[in-house]
């Protein structure tokens, strides 16, 4: 495919331990963003192309934090609303897979357990898994396979998936507020998409979708989650007085809220 106006295109880099000593020799370096105020570039024309011939199939590589998943959502029901014949899966750590079953418009949810693994990597149920999991993400050739993640280990994931003949992988290239962001990410994509630097997690991630297939993001801020009634709630809901607690947590003390 062409490189579109305003795309970085990138050199597919070699998979295995070359790709990734690779990567590892350019970490230490920062993305190179666009000017700020710049406001990611439109394309998608590939990805066009293949919706004349059939189901386009997009493959979303958001693997953690809970927060992290959540705020993919939008992105998600963009997608899905722009291009409603689309196959839309998503890579996510075994943790949070019941909540991305429950996103409408995911077709496959593809549990992957890196953190588990790197836990006991040298043993032979890990290397079961790890084989399973990666012929689960070459079951279909994908269109786009899309790096929301911006981390190492989210490209190397994006890296494995199977590519349709014009298929390409793509990812940020450039950090933003708030975000972790590590450059190998924009090497080992085919295309880093330069991002607005000032931008919420939320609209970084509808944006980079919306570049990626080509359409344009006005619409309304949308979750589609698919929430089950339960006993307990439908108790809940029919007494007089109802309460309800919420539980904060993280992982990291600059996460807390003040108390």
């Amino acid at each position: 495919m062409p490189a579109q106006a305003g795309m970085e295109p990138r050199q597919s880099a070699p998979l295995g331990g070359s790709a990734v000593r690779a990567a590892t020799s350019v970490g230490a370096l920062s993305a190179a963003g666009p000017p700020q105020g710049a406001s990611a570039p439109s394309g998608g024309s590939a990805v066009r192309a293949a919706t004349s011939v059939g189901v386009v199939r997009v493959l979303v590589v958001k693997l953690s934090s809970l927060g992290d998943v959540v705020h993919t959502l939008p992105a998600v029901q963009d997608m899905r609303r722009a291009l409603p014949d689309a196959q839309i899966d998503w890579v996510v750590e075994e943790a949070f897979a019941p909540l991305v079953a429950r996103c409408e418009g995911v077709h496959r949810v593809i549990p992957c357990a890196l953190r588990r693994w790197r836990k006991s990597f040298w043993t032979a149920g890990t290397r079961a898994e790890w084989q399973a999991f990666k012929q689960s993400l070459r079951l279909d050739a994908y269109d786009a396979v899309i790096d929301l993640q911006g981390l190492t280990k989210s490209a190397l994931v994006a890296r494995l998936a199977h590519l349709a003949a014009v298929g390409k992988r793509y990812a940020m290239a450039n950090a933003t507020d708030g975000s972790s962001y590590e450059a190998p990410t924009r090497w080992l994509a085919d295309v880093a998409l330069p991002m607005e630097r000032h931008v919420h997690a939320v609209e970084r991630g509808r944006r980079l979708c919306a570049a990626v297939l080509g359409y344009s993001n006005a619409f309304s801020e949308e979750y589609g989650l698919n929430a089950s009634m339960n006993r307990s709630l439908f108790a809940m809901n029919n007494r007089a007085n109802r309460n309800i607690a919420i539980a904060m947590g993280s992982s990291r003390a600059d996460k807390l809220w003040p108390a």
